[in-house]
């Protein structure tokens, strides 16, 4: 066994390595600056960079920096100087770079604050003489390292901002102290990682829903990185009326709300596929509200319900009345779309099934009859190439995401890829088609002569439909019909190019998005989702979503009727009272005030019950509950708990690894468990192989992620799949098993071989190199892993139980979570 002084040596001996080759590099590439001034002053600062020539000559190019420009300042501009520097504790080291008007709003002041590559921009009011916005940027990137600061010290940083800077707002009660925390921190290996702190406006004792202070604090660094007051000047607050107002009243007002959701509240069905982000490793069938549907994959709710506080009525977001009589025009008595409903407006495309081979020369003949039937002449194929689906398939199989891109070009256009047309393999329907918006402007002297006096969305979305011809039927609904509202017949809008040259085909296009529909239940997240050219009635967009309708369950098998579901989504929801932005102007007269800028919308704020949580959001980025047709709990578009509890309270204060459990809560390395932290039960290797995963991220923003899924039970669509492929990649699970035991627990000995493997320790494992295992129960240590756990306990990267390392006793979820910020937190090991 070697000595204990050479073994506390070798720390010493890795970190002096890394330090040597980082100077041979920098020597090498001539990167060594030399900074010769003062960092922050009158003096500029001079910074000498060597440059290689091909010649023997060496070049000492001088850059001169711009010196800060504070000194410049006269009479307010200064004072402002002066006050945000005095205010913003990060500015005391800064040097102004420059001064200027806002775009947009002639009472502000931009300044620009530079320090070395970090970027400061804020935005002060010179009327309310406040800070508005802050905005930090930094122009080089760290290695990405793990949060190191807990949600409750950010919140602590946050609200000193706020107090510093809008001391008023919470003397006068119209700041609520207690923010909403975005629990959603940015991916730790793709760039710096923010909780972001809304605090919301507060008018008469009551929320105001999209108005605040909203500040952002880095997870890491502790430090700010961005500050943002949105305080709007609504034309009116509706007050409460009298017979609301008093305390007892809006009791009586908020049970009487709830009342109402539970009787009449718009549920429908509709299925949700499994998708990349979803913990739903199948489809499922839910209720959900009334207009909550989209190809887009995305969780974002489409639609809300709402009772207005003084008037006691339901409405939709917008305050439009509810229009009994088209829902059950729309809707059978079990949520699904009636068959009348769908006769009238449901959009059938009719297959042509293919016999042939789906061939390249097949895939050209698609893609060229498609792109003539659509109006484009002069098209030629140019290349064609094989990819994979621009989406990957919610219920598809891997064949589905095969596909040929043919790309068309024509001969008086000067554009790079500009007509591509995207081709399943297994099936020839066409999953993908987009002209290039230049392309467009350039041929417009072809088509805008044919083009209609009237252009109605519907129509040439249903037009473009019906020159598909994919491999068999489909069953479609326009997601804008399924509305609860009654509105008037949309008015046809037409763009008219006068001039070609002012043709913008980005301002003129307009979406359109029709799902695919099942057993008379729509499927949320696949069909058709297209963009039509409002000036020329083309479409020059289109992703198609597939479905294997097969896969999708029974819903005459569900346990759940809607009256129940109904039930159970305003019973589990608190109700919640906000202020709500109400614009009064109707659609056709917000287009005229669009298009003139001397005119602005007419907002009033009305009060109004919500359902919770989403009743205190910052935006309408809001999520829809979907309730589970089976069990009746209710998730959320990511399958997991709609309940929003608040993530950090999981927690149990005491805990002995509370700040490394709330910090991987806070970054997403630790999945929960049915909605539950359980921190003390074992850990499985499908969560440990989330958290390894961070280790080979600490050195490679983008590693390669191998395509071909390594494990039968590991596809794509599995939610840890780049994880468990990136471990395997690296022969840290074994590559021979058929299926990946993800619910394995795993013990001590067997972690301490994990860790020495992800971080390429095993190169240390030579001849005669031993570590010093001191434990009572070394015995009990298989003699292949002896090395390996004497490696992380002498890194204290693991510890053991006083005399013992307990080598086979299976390892908790709170151990290893700990582990992995141990090892963030060895510099050596980074280097």
């Amino acid at each position: 066994m070697i000595a204990n002084g050479v073994i506390k040596n070798l720390k010493t001996i890795m970190c002096l390595a890394a330090c040597l080759i980082s100077c041979l590099i920098l020597i090498s590439t001539g990167a060594i600056t030399q900074v010769n001034a003062a960092h922050y002053g009158e003096e500029q600062v001079v910074e000498e960079e060597v440059v290689e020539t091909d010649s023997d000559d060496i070049i000492i190019e001088e850059e001169i920096e711009e010196p800060d420009k504070s000194h410049e300042l006269e009479g307010k501009q200064q004072e402002i100087d002066k006050e945000i520097r005095s205010q913003l504790e990060l500015l005391s080291d800064y040097r102004l770079d420059d001064v200027e008007k806002h775009r947009f709003e002639e009472d502000k002041l931009h300044y620009r604050y530079m320090l070395e590559d970090v970027e400061v921009r804020v935005d002060y009011d010179k009327q309310e003489n406040i800070i508005t916005e802050v905005n930090k940027t930094m122009f080089t990137r760290d290695d990405p390292k793990l949060a190191q600061v807990t949600a409750d010290e950010a919140e602590d940083t946050a609200l000193k901002y706020v107090e510093t800077l809008y001391p008023e707002l919470l003397d006068d009660e119209k700041l609520n102290e207690n923010p909403l925390v975005d629990r959603e921190l940015d991916d730790s290996q793709r760039g710096a990682s923010n909780y972001e702190f809304t605090f919301m406006r507060i008018h008469d004792g009551i929320p105001v829903q999209d108005e605040g202070v909203t500040v952002e604090i880095n997870a890491v660094t502790g430090e700010l990185s961005r500050i943002e007051k949105d305080f709007s000047k609504p034309d009116k607050f509706i007050s409460l009326e009298e017979t609301v107002s008093k305390e007892e009243a809006k009791d009586k007002a908020k049970d009487e709300a709830k009342e109402k959701l539970m009787e009449d509240l718009p549920l429908k069905k509709v299925y949700l596929p499994a998708l990349d982000d979803n913990e739903f490793q199948e489809p499922n069938l839910f209720y959900t509200l009334f207009g909550q549907l989209g190809v887009e994959h995305t969780g974002i709710i489409r639609t809300n319900y709402l009772v207005d506080a003084n008037s006691g009525d339901m409405i939709s977001r917008g305050f439009y009345e509810i229009d009994g009589d088209k829902l059950d025009e729309v809707l059978a008595e079990d949520g699904s779309l009636s068959d009348e409903f769908l006769s009238d407006k449901g959009v059938t495309i009719d297959g042509s099934e293919r016999t042939e081979e789906i061939t390249e020369e097949k895939a050209v003949e698609l893609a060229e009859d498609f792109v003539n039937a659509l109006g484009f002449e002069g098209f030629e194929v140019e290349d064609v190439d094989e990819t994979e689906g621009v989406r990957r398939s919610p219920l598809g199989s891997e064949d589905d995401r095969l596909l040929y891109e043919v790309n068309l070009e024509h001969e008086d256009v000067d554009e790079f890829r500009q007509l591509s047309v995207k081709i399943c393999q297994e099936q020839g329907d066409i999953y993908y088609y987009d002209i290039d918006r230049n392309t467009m402007v350039q041929v417009i002297d072809d088509i805008i002569e044919d083009r209609p006096e009237k252009i109605n969305i519907d129509e040439e979305s249903e037009k473009t439909l019906n020159k598909l011809s994919p491999a068999s039927d489909a069953k479609l609904i326009n997601s804008l019909e399924l509305n609860a509202v009654e509105v008037d017949e949309e008015e046809t809008m037409h763009f008219i190019i006068e001039n070609p040259e002012d043709y913008d085909p980005g301002s003129t296009s307009r979406g359109a998005e029709y799902s695919k529909v099942v057993n008379n239940i729509p499927v949320k997240t696949a069909g058709y989702n297209l963009q039509i050219d409002m000036a020329t009635g083309l479409a020059n967009r289109m992703i198609y979503i597939p479905l294997i309708e097969n896969e999708l369950p029974d819903p005459q098998e569900t346990d759940i009727t809607l009256e129940e579901a109904r039930e159970k989504l305003v019973s589990e929801l608190d109700l919640e009272l906000v202020y709500i932005p109400h614009r009064s102007e109707t659609g056709e007269e917000l287009m005229k005030i669009h298009e003139d800028p001397d005119r602005e919308p007419t907002v009033k704020m009305r009060p109004a019950f919500k359902l919770s949580p989403y009743a205190f959001t910052a935006s309408y980025d809001e999520g829809a509950p979907y309730v589970h047709a089976d069990s009746g709990e209710l998730y959320n578009f990511e399958g997991t708990s709609f309940i929003d509890k608040e993530i950090f309270e999981l927690v149990e204060d005491g805990h002995w690894a509370a700040s490394y459990l709330e910090l991987a809560l806070a970054q997403g390395l630790l999945p929960l468990r049915q909605g539950e932290l359980l921190p003390d039960e074992d850990i499985t290797k499908e969560e440990v192989s989330v958290l390894l995963a961070q280790i080979i991220y600490m050195r490679d923003r983008s590693p390669e992620v191998p395509e071909e899924p390594y494990f039968d039970n590991v596809g794509e669509d599995h939610p840890h799949f780049e994880a468990i492929q990136l471990l395997t990649k690296k022969d840290i699970f074994d590559k021979g098993q058929e299926t990946f035991p993800l619910d394995e627990t795993i013990n001590r000995e067997q972690m301490a071989e994990l860790i020495v493997k992800s971080l390429d320790l095993d190169i240390l494992m030579v001849d005669n190199l031993e570590f010093p295992l001191k434990f009572e129960d070394v015995d009990e240590i298989s003699l292949n892993k002896k090395d390996c756990v004497g490696l992380v306990t002498w890194l204290d990267i693991m510890n053991g139980d006083g005399d013992k390392f307990s080598p086979k006793d299976k390892l908790s979820r709170a151990e290893a979570v700990t582990m992995l910020y141990r090892i963030d937190e060895i510099e050596e090991l980074k280097n």
